[in-house]
């Protein structure tokens, strides 16, 4: 039998280094570091960089891609508290860095003691790609009037994730309600280092959303919550306004029993962030935020690897 001819599609070697460290990329992460660095954006970090905040300490995240020397590359964290958590369970490659929300450029300072207009910001349970499960319209009108209930009239955002922005129903039935719906941006994209500003300034978006809100109102534990806590809005947990389906997702994951323990009295009604600011300050790593040199001397990292256009 004649053997056909047979094709060989060999990977770029800068190329099978990005997808090996492709973690960095999201919501601009790695861009914040490499610019407070000094380190020009064609630089890829040669290691792990933590996704975000989440309920417990993955110790899978710890098996980082190995080096040339065979040793693990780095895992970046953001606080010493899950450095020491993770080195406790006997992983050594991780290093506490701070959170790249830190690293952002200075924004304007908002005057203390300076009242905030009252503005309330929604985060929704967001849906996954990977699970076919659509709000239907009832779902969607039951959430947002609960939403505008507990805003009392104040001006009411929804800031949905991009997908659940790209449904039609969102939008008509907030604006039906007379309420505003926005996202902040692609956190991730297609390539991943692709130099759009959906993904690179995620970040540096959703600090200008949030700062000019007064109140956050979260379905579940997100990001989001650590950010907004650090920019000074009162925050709750109101797990009311979940599906069916959506509790039971929650259940899972105990997500409601790890606030409670955690992030104190969020529970069903507003925190002051003041309140939370010591433990929040914890979660961002504010005891490993370090000067641009220091940074740039803790990071591992090769040149001239990233296309920059």
């Amino acid at each position: 039998m004649a053997v056909g001819p047979i094709s060989c599609v060999l990977t770029p070697d800068w190329l099978s280094k990005i997808e090996k460290f492709r973690v960095q990329f999201a919501y601009g992460q790695r861009e914040i570091l490499l610019d407070y660095a000094g380190l020009d954006r064609s630089t890829l970090l040669t290691g792990i960089l933590q996704h975000g905040f989440s309920f417990n300490h993955n110790e899978a995240e710890c098996m980082t891609p190995r080096l040339r020397n065979f040793r693990r590359s780095p895992l970046w964290v953001y606080s010493a508290m899950r450095e020491d958590a993770l080195k406790e369970l006997g992983h050594k490659n991780v290093k506490a860095i701070g959170a790249p929300w830190l690293y952002l450029p200075r924004a304007s300072i908002i005057p203390t003691g300076q009242a905030r207009v009252e503005r309330i910001i929604v985060f929704p349970i967001h849906t996954s790609l990977s699970v076919s499960v659509s709000l239907s319209d009832s779902d969607i009108r039951r959430k947002i009037r609960y939403w505008k209930s507990i805003s009392a009239g104040h001006p009411l955002t929804i800031c949905l994730y991009w997908s659940d922005y790209l449904e039609w129903t969102w939008r008509r039935i907030a604006d039906d309600e007379g309420v505003v719906v926005t996202f902040v941006g692609l956190g991730e994209i297609n390539p991943v280092w692709s130099p759009h500003s959906t993904r690179i300034d995620f970040l540096k978006n959703l600090r200008s959303l949030i700062r000019g809100h007064s109140h956050a109102i979260f379905e579940t534990f997100t990001s989001g919550m650590i950010y907004a806590i650090s920019e000074g809005l009162s925050v709750g947990y109101f797990p009311q306004s979940q599906t069916e389906y959506e509790s039971r997702l929650e259940e899972q994951v105990e997500g409601g029993r790890w606030m409670s323990t955690n992030i104190p009295g969020v529970v069903g009604e507003f925190v002051e962030a003041g309140t939370l600011s010591e433990r929040n300050s914890e979660f961002l790593g504010v005891e490993s935020f370090y000067s641009p040199d220091k940074l740039k001397e803790l990071l591992l990292y090769e040149e001239g690897i990233v296309p920059t256009s």
